[in-house]
């Protein structure tokens, strides 16, 4: 006599990644925070695809835009043309929202 189990399985690929895309979580920090006139942002991305930063209003109108060409990097930004109010800072790869962080510009 012998027991035996039957499973159905469903597999559903979701979209071609690579290994290393999984085990690196992209990164993003910004400071100071709350900010009046610069603000310095880090970010890891370990992605080849196509990778940008944003920062976004509250209504969600894009106020700034950069492609980014490197997987880690550091950017200086002159933020003293922004409204003081809340922003968000979003990370992009492959045009797909990956990290985002709150902004408070004085």
């Amino acid at each position: 006599e012998t027991d035996s189990v039957a499973y159905d399985v469903t597999y559903k690929v979701v979209k071609d990644i690579s290994v290393s895309e999984l085990l690196v979580k992209p990164e993003l920090s910004i400071y100071p925070n709350p900010a009046s006139d610069h603000l310095k942002i880090n970010y890891t991305t370990q992605s080849s695809k196509e990778t940008s930063f944003e920062i976004i209003n509250l209504v969600g109108s894009m106020v700034y835009s950069k492609s980014l060409n490197t997987a880690e990097e550091t950017l200086n930004l002159n933020i003293s043309n922004l409204n003081s109010g809340v922003y968000f800072c979003v990370l992009r790869v492959d045009n797909e929202l990956v990290t985002s962080k709150k902004l408070v510009v004085n």
